[in-house]
């Protein structure tokens, strides 16, 4: 069964800006234990263990009421840490002349892998520099890309 992951992002946010978080990214996976329910959340300062705990507390009874998720499933909330997952426009801006790791959904000039510093964001894609040269990835073909924390 499929899981409409936009909604419940839509559902979760409020509650996590409502806290004072930024809500990073929602995922639904599964391993051999069953499925889970991933939520990072950050803010500036840092998470706690505590923050994890009440923020999963609030966002597993809402939930609960809004239903929507299938079977039995495993809530995990964490920080991003240190190899934050880049998920939007605005984290690329935030984190110019970081260490990043992007993977893209098809190969730019038969690339798939880069791993550079963020230059920075313009006509709707990264500009990253690796070994003095820079590539211009656009956001369409991102699969996956996170912070490399040296």
């Amino acid at each position: 069964m499929s899981v409409d992951l936009a909604r419940i992002t839509g559902e979760i946010k409020p509650v996590a800006e409502g806290q004072g978080f930024e809500l990073i990214q929602v995922q639904w996976t599964s391993d051999p234990g069953g499925s889970i329910l991933r939520v990072l959340i950050d803010r500036e300062g840092g998470i706690q263990v505590g923050d994890c705990e009440k923020f999963s507390r609030e966002i597993d009874n809402l939930l609960v009421v809004e239903g929507g998720l299938p079977g039995r499933y495993r809530l995990e909330v964490s920080s991003p840490g240190m190899n934050r997952p880049l998920v939007k426009e605005a984290d690329y801006v935030r984190f110019c002349g970081k260490k990043v790791v992007i993977r893209t959904i098809d190969p730019i000039d038969g690339r798939r892998n880069y791993k550079g510093l963020i230059q920075r964001v313009e006509d709707q894609a990264v500009m990253v520099t690796i070994d003095g040269i820079e590539y211009k990835i656009p956001f369409q073909l991102i699969e996956k890309a996170h912070l490399v924390f040296e």
